[in-house]
């Protein structure tokens, strides 16, 4: 609440300032003229503030056609679901989030069951505990039979799953915007920050990470 009508009409005045110049966001203009205070998003211009951006349903499937150029490419069925809303931002470049979601979707259709006529991957970005998001990918392919060392690379050897490289990776760019609070509120659903799971041989894969949102 605003306790200061003159101070806040100071407020305003320099939030529209700073709108006008590209270097906040309405919504943020919002919070400093409420609270004085912008944050980290003090001198966030406006291209950067779009790297803070989730991914949208067209750029999903963009990543994931680019990596079906092959000779015979599978017969795909791509599920997308989003629960955020479209003014929410990230804490993380999202130049960094690309490369993985990247790296797992070229897993999900490298590693596919020959056996199956449809790969199909399910991307999943949920909002959890009001200020953060669970992003997951599931496929349908050839599964992980033992998720040892799975998420610290130190598999001896690269059979059907992988080393676990890139999902080491994975957890080490993000282990820094995970913060106390969210490692104790994932223990209300016994989720991990950064996890993996498969039921096993031809159960497919998730791949899932969370997120702190501004």
């Amino acid at each position: 609440n605003i306790l200061d009508p003159q101070k806040a009409g100071g407020q305003i005045e320099i939030a529209r300032k700073l709108i006008s110049k590209g270097t906040a966001h309405v919504r943020f203009a919002d919070q400093y003229i409420r609270t004085g205070n912008f944050g980290n998003m003090k001198n966030l211009k406006a291209e950067e503030f779009r790297k803070l951006e989730f991914f949208q349903e067209d750029q999903i499937k963009e990543m994931i056609a680019s990596h079906c150029n092959m000779e015979k490419p599978p017969v795909l069925k791509v599920n997308y679901k989003c629960s955020v809303e479209v003014h929410d931002r990230l804490m993380i470049d999202r130049t960094i989030i690309k490369k993985h979601l990247d790296e797992i979707l070229w897993n999900a259709v490298k590693y596919r069951d020959p056996n199956k006529e449809v790969l199909e991957i399910t991307v999943n970005i949920e909002k959890i505990f009001n200020n953060y998001v669970r992003i997951s990918i599931r496929d349908n392919g050839l599964g992980i039979m033992d998720l040892a060392g799975v998420m610290d690379g130190k598999r001896e050897h690269q059979d059907i799953v992988g080393t676990g490289r890139g999902l080491m990776e994975l957890k080490k760019d993000i282990s820094g915007h995970i913060t106390k609070n969210l490692e104790c509120l994932l223990q209300i659903d016994e989720k991990k920050a950064v996890g993996v799971e498969s039921e096993g041989p031809g159960q497919g894969t998730t791949v899932y990470f969370c997120l702190q949102m501004i």
